[in-house]
């Protein structure tokens, strides 16, 4: 089974670090100095989000990354939800291989339609609505989250996967394959 590399956005990514045993660099404060160099800041808002991807999209190549976009700290969680599509581009584009973390199921709730559709038009699962309708999971929430999210990780686009010998002589009959039919005999 694939594994998380990093946990990244704002506390959501902090907490599954923390709490959900992923890696990744987690700081409580967006506004503390070793924010700039760390994946997952409490605070982090969809904006900061982007720009960190933006920044250090090396910290991103090759990696599967549960990702939380922020959008609860955003001031206008509505007006917000275009940024998160544009960070979910920007990881895309540094080779991350991404779940899309969601929001709580209290406050923040009707937003977790909307994160589902943009993960979907963006061709990334979505790891569904957080475990509490209080933002922040507990630890065993945050554990039990991060556990099911990997359950969602597909291998990145354009890779392979090795197949040697698998199509070796005596391995598998290419000639007798099985035939499906519609119901009607077609």
């Amino acid at each position: 089974p694939e594994k998380f590399d990093i946990a990244a956005g704002d506390s959501i990514g902090v907490g599954a670090i923390r709490h959900g045993g992923l890696g990744g660099t987690a700081v409580n404060q967006v506004s503390a100095p070793e924010a700039a160099l760390a994946e997952a800041a409490g605070g982090r808002n969809p904006q900061q989000a982007l720009d960190f991807v933006n920044t250090h999209p090396d910290r991103f190549k090759g990696k599967n990354v549960l990702w939380s976009s922020g959008l609860m700290n955003s001031g206008d969680p509505q007006a917000s939800l275009a940024k998160v599509g544009e960070q979910l581009d920007a990881l895309k584009a540094a080779g991350a291989n991404v779940v899309l973390a969601g929001v709580d199921q209290g406050q923040f709730a009707q937003y977790n339609t909307a994160l589902a559709a943009i993960a979907e038009e963006k061709g990334v699962p979505f790891a569904g609505p957080l475990p509490t309708k209080n933002v922040h999971p507990g630890p065993r929430g945050y554990k039990e989250y991060a556990e099911s999210a990997a359950k969602l990780i597909t291998a990145p686009q354009g890779a392979t996967v090795a197949t040697t010998g698998l199509l070796e002589k005596g391995n598998i009959d290419l000639t007798a394959r099985p035939v499906v039919k519609n119901p009607d005999g077609s």
